[in-house]
């Protein structure tokens, strides 16, 4: 494909994802219309009951504290139905994307993979993921090219939208300790751009803490309301690991599984590095990729630790863990790094062909034949993206994953405008 701007990039998408709509929506594949009323569906009833009554809190049931304020204030300004919210995030999170594909240089490949993952759909509902998605991609801007002030903006505006930005203190602390060795590691200086940026984190949460005190009179409303009514706590692991629906989406929460453990095993290495002062490229060194790595590890552990057990399974679910991992710049970031720099040795195909198989057990992938094909399908889509990292010149290879993506992508988005759980 001819290289051209990721503005151009975003507009042959959506060409093509709103005619793959309506051949869908001929076929009776994909059926819904969105609407007002086939938009507000799941965590959109909770943002909407903000922008309508503003906080309330409930000691016997969950309610709307259990939610950052972000979304609806945006929403109180612009006063427009879920719709009309659905298509200011769509504007604004596809936008910003563009605008950052632009200006980090990402090759238009990336970025169309990128955007056929099935969940970014999300985007274009009426929920947060597009806002935090313009303040995420303010701090790694300002972490690729040292705009100190551009970071500690987006960490604050990011700290309002969403919990997850709390990841932001682990993931600023393991880039300003590890993207050196050891023996250049300057105290001093770690503490005092570590406080600088913790400080605006926590700055955007202890915002959120006093609008809902203001409101209900609750202290800590939010965490309160995640951890009794939502089971938000720490609980070891139980398998096999599931997920709500798990006949229709523990695929695509396995692959947010994958990704998430994936990431892991590179920030380790790059501990492991650092402490024996290996010398560190500048590939390696790229703060704003380590951010994003670090911050999927953090979603990993998040789910995983700290998820409840499924009702009817009494195992771990790891329930959302697709939209927390897959829609944000940290995994385009990601994608874009691997599929530019990486070549796969024996040994790391061998690690990953191991990883694969390790998911299978701990989903309990071979328990039935539609289980096993599930996961054929998912390690088959996989190892797709491993051959472009090997070899980058395949167009049918990229071609056909962006389709099946995006397939996947308004199936899923119609199950969401049917009222069925997606993430």
């Amino acid at each position: 494909m001819k290289q051209v701007v990721p503005f151009k990039v975003l507009g042959i998408h959506f060409l093509f994802l709103f005619l793959l709509y309506l051949l869908l929506h001929y076929l009776g594949i994909s059926p819904s219309i969105p609407s007002n009323s086939t938009l507000l569906r799941w965590d959109a009833n909770w943002y909407n009951s903000i922008h309508q009554h503003n906080y309330f809190y409930s000691e016997s049931s969950q309610s709307n504290s259990g939610f950052f304020p972000m979304l609806p204030l945006i929403w109180n300004i612009l006063d427009v139905g879920p719709l009309g919210m659905s298509l200011f995030n769509a504007f604004i999170g596809f936008l910003s994307l563009a605008l950052f594909a632009k200006v980090f240089r990402l090759e238009d490949r990336s970025f169309l993979l990128f955007l056929s993952l099935p969940s970014l759909f999300f985007m274009y509902a009426p929920y947060a993921e597009s806002l935090f998605v313009l303040f995420s991609c303010l701090i790694l801007y300002g972490l690729k090219f040292n705009k100190k002030a551009l970071v500690a903006l987006g960490l604050f505006l990011a700290s309002t939208t969403k919990a997850t930005s709390l990841f932001f203190i682990p993931s600023l602390a393991f880039v300003l300790l590890f993207l050196s060795p050891i023996s250049q590691f300057k105290s001093i200086v770690f503490i005092k751009d570590f406080l600088f940026y913790s400080f605006f984190v926590l700055l955007g949460i202890a915002a959120v803490v006093a609008l809902e005190y203001a409101q209900t009179g609750v202290c800590f409303a939010y965490f309160k309301a995640q951890s009794r009514h939502w089971s938000r706590s720490f609980n070891l692991p139980v398998f096999p690991l599931t997920t709500w629906d798990a006949y229709r989406l523990i695929y695509l929460d396995a692959l947010g599984f994958i990704i998430g453990v994936f990431a892991l095993l590179l920030c380790a290495k790059q501990f492991v590095q650092s402490l024996i002062q290996r010398i560190i490229t500048i590939e390696e060194a790229d703060k704003s990729y380590w951010f994003s790595a670090c911050f999927l590890v953090m979603v990993l552990g998040s789910i995983v630790f700290f998820n409840p057990l499924d009702d009817a399974t009494k195992t771990t679910s790891i329930l959302s863990i697709n939209r927390y991992m897959l829609v944000s710049p940290f995994m385009l970031v990601f994608l874009h790094h691997h599929l530019k720099y990486s070549r796969l040795t024996r040994l790391q195909t061998t690690s990953i062909v191991l990883l694969l198989l390790l998911t299978w057990i701990l989903f309990n992938g071979y328990t039935s034949t539609k289980s096993t094909l599930g996961f054929l399908f998912l390690s088959t889509y996989l190892f797709s993206f491993l051959l472009l990292m090997q070899k980058k010149h395949l167009p049918f290879i990229w071609l056909l994953l962006y389709f099946v993506g995006c397939c996947f992508q308004l199936y899923f988005f119609n199950s969401f405008m049917q009222g069925l759980w997606v993430g």
